[in-house]
């Protein structure tokens, strides 16, 4: 898995460690490229005779990659969460290549050239607040609330957005958009009861699931670049979605939803 300046360039790789996708909370080994160019000395264990092979000296090379740089904003970027590393992996899937950002150290000026920026239900609300509110990039959020200053709810806690415990399912309200990822009726989206967070947007967004038992929590809803908000047209696609930190282990279908809310997110 390569390591991302905020340029788009490779700069490093993941070398080893025994952390997964949905697991534990452990370490990884990642290498920085000057490293691993000369390696164990011989073309089968260093870079350079691959990437350079005239031996030009060239430092810096444009190529197409089928990674495109995307943003994540979490908690602590030196130690991710087991759900940091779920999202991680499903923006993978895309073919993004995560740069990581904790969330002192985010800001709006770094969105550019980003495929999506996602805001990580491990991230810090009050360091982020509207930092991300204008940029012409799509944003995931899972930060309740964020949703606020976002434009993406109303400002009442508990009545616009919230979080709400012992939650399992979510119940898909329009099966006929793609951030449903096909799924239809309730559906299970963790192993075992966690902390969901909703919101309750605005008639124009794409309300694609709720909590069970209501109509106006939503746990996957959408706006469309253009769209009236709450008090801001959407400068670029806006997602709201329901994980948040430490939950259960997500399930097949709650991955599918991720994924495809994410796919939506930069249609």
């Amino acid at each position: 898995m390569p390591l991302f300046s905020l340029g788009g360039r490779v700069i490093g790789q993941l070398t080893g460690g025994p952390s997964r996708c949905g697991g534990s909370e452990l370490w990884d080994f990642y290498g920085r490229l000057n490293r691993s160019w000369e390696g164990g000395g011989t073309d089968d264990t260093r870079l350079r005779p691959w990437l350079d092979p005239g031996d030009t000296g060239v430092e810096v090379v444009d190529a197409l990659s089928r990674w495109t740089p995307a943003l994540l904003v979490v908690g602590n970027s030196n130690a991710l969460t087991a759900t940091d590393r779920t999202i991680r992996h499903a923006m993978q899937n895309h073919g993004w290549g995560a740069n990581l950002r904790s969330s002192l150290d985010a800001r709006a000026a770094l969105a550019p050239g980003h495929a999506i920026v996602v805001l990580a239900p491990s991230a810090s609300a009050s360091a982020i607040g509207s930092r991300f509110r204008n940029i012409t990039v799509p944003v995931l959020s899972m930060k309740p609330t964020l949703y606020d200053d976002m434009r993406m709810t109303g400002t009442s806690a508990g009545t616009h957005f919230g979080t709400t415990s012992s939650q399992s399912r979510v119940v898909i309200r329009n099966s006929s958009t793609s951030m449903a990822g096909g799924l239809s009726g309730t559906v299970t989206v963790v192993d075992a009861p966690s902390t969901f967070g909703w919101g309750a947007p605005s008639s124009n967004a794409v309300r694609t699931a709720s909590l069970p038992g209501s109509t106006s929590r939503f746990a996957v809803f959408g706006y469309r670049r253009g769209s009236s908000m709450v008090g801001l047209t959407a400068p670029a696609r806006r997602v709201g979605f329901f994980l948040q930190d430490r939950p259960a282990p997500i399930s097949s279908n709650g991955f599918t939803l991720l994924s495809a809310a994410l796919g939506w997110a930069v249609q």
